[in-house]
């Protein structure tokens, strides 16, 4: 979890270095959420023979054991303090679906036998972590960097250090910890930032343009921190009654660690391409539409005019949702996978071929471009018969 490395002068004999002793310390965090997007009740377990007696939130489980992981009995105990008082809870095992990974601890007899009275159980094989487990691959490395940041912060505030009589420092304790709140605030906006996306998105489906989604959406940035001096846009275009319930509440500093983790994590690339696609009148971007339009339909230079481009990149939009729709219901599949070289560069990328997908939406312009123009040419053929 910690850093092994420290910094100083190339050669020198001896490197001095704050150390508590506790670097290879390890614990347990048992993180859940629905499909519904709640969050459940985090269980935290500690190599330790007792539970600490420190003061904890309210909506934190802790636990301990001699090895700080997760058992068949600590299994029990994360089934009624945290399954079974989730929202809408109904305690009929056709009714909810617990999917789990493959830890031996979830595959005894007895856990099976337990969850089958609550709920039913999936558990996903080894190795496929990578396909079926999204939060596993999205939240444990960026929890733990969130970790290592706040133990590097704790370990350079020199002014609050204290040291043994070996020299060594004293660890925090686990009420200090507690305490800590870098990015506690956050959690005061979570539900506001939520409406806020749902709001983005009707204005990007409202105007068509999806790309204004993620430029209304970042504007919560500014909502947090109260600050209005940018635009219109930074003031809050909700309801009039959630701007007064968001004035209330405490605003985030611009740089503190609360609001600079908000930045990166709104700031993402990934994230604010996915923005582009929530509009179901603008699921693409309009230059990823344009060039997929182009390589299909287009391939020679033609200079089109600009009053088409509203009709060009509507057209484009239904073709790359008919391709998403296909990859999610699985009938897009990868062929083969082919090395494309670039030309006077050494890099190459990979392309995957993939299963053609049918376009209806073509199909039904076709049939009804010939509809139309079926019984134009008959007229004109009867003119021509008639003079």
């Amino acid at each position: 979890m910690v850093y092994s490395r420290t910094v100083d002068q190339v050669g020198a004999d001896t490197v001095r270095f704050d150390s508590t002793g506790h670097e290879k310390s390890n614990f347990t965090v048992v993180l859940s959420v629905t499909a519904a997007g709640e969050k459940l009740r985090p269980m935290i377990i500690f190599k330790k023979k007792r539970i600490p007696k420190d003061n904890f939130p309210p909506e934190v489980v802790v636990r301990a054991n001699d090895k700080g992981w997760m058992n068949h009995e600590l299994m029990r105990t994360w089934l009624h303090e945290v399954w079974n008082k989730r929202k809408c809870y109904v305690n009929d095992p056709s009714q909810s679906l617990l999917i789990l990974d493959s830890a031996r601890c979830h595959l005894t007899e007895d856990v099976r036998e337990l969850f089958k009275e609550h709920s039913k159980i999936a558990v996903i094989p080894g190795g496929m972590t990578k396909y079926l487990q999204p939060l596993d691959v999205g939240i444990n490395k960026p929890f733990k960097d969130n970790l290592r940041a706040g133990w590097e912060r704790w370990m350079a505030d020199s002014a609050r250090a204290r040291y043994t009589t070996g020299g060594a420092r004293k660890r925090m304790t686990y009420g200090e910890a507690a305490k800590a709140k870098d990015c506690a605030s956050i959690k005061d906006w979570v539900e506001d930032i939520e409406t806020h996306l749902y709001y983005s998105i009707a204005e990007g489906a409202a105007s068509h343009i999806g790309e204004l989604i993620r430029h209304v959406f970042n504007t919560c940035l500014h909502h947090v921190a109260n600050d209005d001096i940018t635009g219109t846009l930074t003031s809050c275009l909700h309801d009039p009654e959630i701007a007064d319930e968001e004035r209330e509440k405490p605003t985030l500093d611009v740089g503190s660690v609360a609001h600079t983790k908000l930045k990166q994590i709104v700031l993402q690339p990934a994230f604010q391409e996915a923005l582009a696609q929530a509009s179901p009148y603008s699921g693409t971007s309009l230059c990823k539409s344009k060039n997929s339009l182009d390589r299909l339909y287009c391939r020679k230079e033609l200079f089109l005019q600009f009053p088409t481009y509203p009709l060009y990149i509507k057209m484009s939009t239904m073709h790359m949702n008919a391709l998403r729709e296909a990859e999610m219901s699985g009938e897009r599949l990868v062929r083969r996978v082919e090395i494309v070289h670039r030309k006077f560069t050494r890099r190459a990328r990979v392309q995957p071929q993939k299963t053609p997908v049918s376009q209806l939406w073509r199909k039904e312009i076709y049939m009804d471009f010939l509809t139309r123009r079926f019984p134009l040419e008959q007229c004109q053929e009867e003119e021509m018969d008639v003079t």
